[in-house]
């Protein structure tokens, strides 16, 4: 059964960081470190939060083959959730998952559009079987096509 906790805490810290190596290869990092916690009846603040994961990573790579063609390489790791498990007593661990993600876009020049991409992108690459809460799997491996239009 789910309850209200009266009082939680967070308490954590985010790192990001973007190299570019040059006009064609840039390159970002994130990560967080969250620690959170329900105060007790003894007024410790010990008890676990359901779907708080303490882990999160994000990588990216964007290169440009040439000046209508760029790439873009996601890698999302999420470590150490928890959650209330249908059937089970007390919270229990989700597993870590790791997707990675792929697209690739063309810019069309037109005269009256100055930034019509088109892409094809892949999400969860390796079809990893993955779940952000319990009894609810995400999706397997997706394809997209699509387009963007900047004015």
């Amino acid at each position: 059964m789910r309850i209200n906790k009266k009082k939680i805490r967070n308490f954590g810290f985010e790192f990001i960081s973007k190299l570019n190596f040059n006009n064609d290869l840039k390159t970002s990092i994130g990560f967080s470190y969250l620690n959170s916690f329900a105060e007790n009846d003894r007024g410790e603040f010990k008890d676990t939060l359901e779907y708080k994961p303490n882990f999160i990573f994000n990588g990216q790579v964007n290169y440009s083959l040439n000046k209508n063609i760029e790439t873009l390489l996601e890698l999302n790791y999420i470590g150490k959730e928890y959650g209330l498990k249908e059937g089970t007593l007390g919270y229990q661990k989700l597993k870590d998952y790791l997707i990675m993600n792929f697209k690739i876009s063309y810019l069309i020049n037109f005269k009256s559009f100055q930034n019509f991409k088109v892409y094809f992108r892949i999400n969860n690459i390796l079809d990893k079987l993955y779940y952000t809460q319990w009894g609810l799997p995400e999706a397997g491996r997706q394809f997209f096509i699509g387009t963007n239009l900047s004015f």
